[in-house]
């Protein structure tokens, strides 16, 4: 599968499911509903990016136009000098993602290994179902599972068993699993400011749901309210588990004291259907519209025939950059469109098959796109007719390509479908 595809459509998922979460529920006190919204929200938008969910609701047409990284073929003097268009900065965003990702992989475990510490280092008080581990630090409270870590020096009993009340609601209702689902998925979209929102959204409702377990268990708003403040200074140790101190304290306590509605609104139950659907409809529309801009004619095939995406693609021998200089390194410039200065961007569609034979060689977009029709004479040809011949090379080069590893899908050799630019330039 296309990871850069599968990335933006996941992206774009968790962007459209946060947008609704904050325009119709953030200021709902339906806490629970809203946790299951954006949990939900994750895996749909995970389901949906995925290419067997998209090759299964698209039963009849596949899009075709898996277009690879361009080609710029160079002519200097009539001395050919051949680069690729993207063969220095091929690497770049990968090497720059997978560099962010190894950070915050790295983040992640660096606070696994402080809370351990905490953990191994503390006194420890094991009940039926949690455990708490009074620690010397000078930090806010907090729990990850079905542990507390709590600074017990200078807190009174009460205000202990309060805070203890809260992280249970945290250790019961198992936040801290929500969390590690969210950490990950923010190592891996870390590029992605939504996905910072999202967590924060996510760790902000489990927030409210301890808070509105802890008043209604019989503590006074008012007491509670001063045992936040109290813990205000706090340091927490590590974003991964749940603080009883969190920022924007000023709207939880708004969420305490809001009047709680009757009943769930239809809006809660009417958003997880229709956002999905909204979301595949725009993906399929920005396929569309990729599709228009680079050829004439449809652009979709039986899904049974050919593939746009399958479970795993095909490889070229030597991965995309080999690809791009066997092409750049054989291509030749054609002596008429050298003669009468022509240029132009040639889009060439074609076929791996099962063996990974290159077939079904054809031309998506012409160098003659946008141009007048115009055909010289062998004699005399026109500018028309030298874009047909960068046309022609194209082709013929793309025939020549070497065997690929074919593509398979559900564990079947398939035919999958590419589309490469190639874009002549004279200087």
């Amino acid at each position: 599968m296309n990871y850069q595809s599968f990335l933006l459509e996941i992206n774009l998922g968790l962007i459209l499911f946060l947008s609704f979460y904050k325009a119709f529920l953030s200021n709902d006190t339906h806490f629970i509903t809203n946790r299951i919204y954006l949990i939900a929200g994750i895996f749909l938008s995970l389901i949906i990016s995925l290419p067997l969910f998209q090759n299964t609701i698209s039963s009849n047409t596949t899009v075709v136009n898996n277009v690879l990284s361009p080609i710029l073929v160079k002519v200097d003097n009539f001395n050919y000098s051949f680069t690729s268009e993207n063969i220095k900065s091929y690497n770049f965003f990968k090497i720059s993602y997978l560099i962010g990702v190894l950070f915050f992989i790295l983040s992640f475990f660096y606070k696994i290994y402080n809370i351990l510490k905490l953990y191994i280092n503390g006194e420890k008080i094991k009940f039926e179902h949690y455990t708490v581990v009074n620690i010397k630090h000078d930090i806010s409270p907090f729990s990850f599972f079905n542990i507390i870590f709590m600074n017990k020096s200078g807190i009174n009993k009460n205000n202990t068993e309060r805070i203890i009340t809260h992280e249970l609601i945290h250790v019961n209702q198992k936040h801290s699993i929500d969390v590690l689902i969210i950490e990950w998925l923010c190592i891996f979209l870390w590029f992605n400011p939504f996905i910072w929102l999202y967590k924060k959204a996510i760790k902000e409702n489990h927030e409210y749901l301890a808070d509105e377990s802890v008043l209604q268990s019989g503590i006074s708003f008012e007491g509670y309210k001063h045992l936040i403040l109290s813990q205000i200074f706090g340091i927490p140790v590590a974003t991964i588990s749940n603080n009883f101190v969190k920022s924007l304290t000023k709207k939880r306590f708004k969420m305490m004291t809001k009047k709680k509605s009757n009943k769930v609104t239809l809006k809660t139950f009417l958003l997880l259907p229709i956002i999905p659907v909204f979301f595949i409809l725009l993906t399929f529309s920005i396929n569309s519209c990729n599709n228009s801009n680079v050829s004439h004619k449809s652009s979709v095939v039986k899904s049974d025939s050919v593939y746009f995406t399958v479970d795993e693609m095909p490889v070229f021998s030597g991965g995309t950059q080999k690809l791009q200089l066997f092409i750049a390194e054989n291509v030749v410039y054609p002596e008429i469109a050298k003669k009468l200065n022509v240029e132009g961007k040639v889009y060439v569609g074609f076929v791996v098959d099962e063996n990974g034979k290159v077939e079904n060689v054809k031309i998506q977009r012409s160098a003659t796109y946008e141009m007048e029709k115009n055909v010289g004479t062998t004699e005399e040809p026109t500018k028309y007719d030298a874009a047909l011949a960068l046309d022609k090379e194209a082709i013929r080069i793309v025939k020549t390509l070497p065997d690929w590893q074919p593509g398979k899908n559900n564990g079947k050799n398939v035919k999958v479908q590419y589309t490469v630019p190639i874009n002549f330039r004279l200087n």
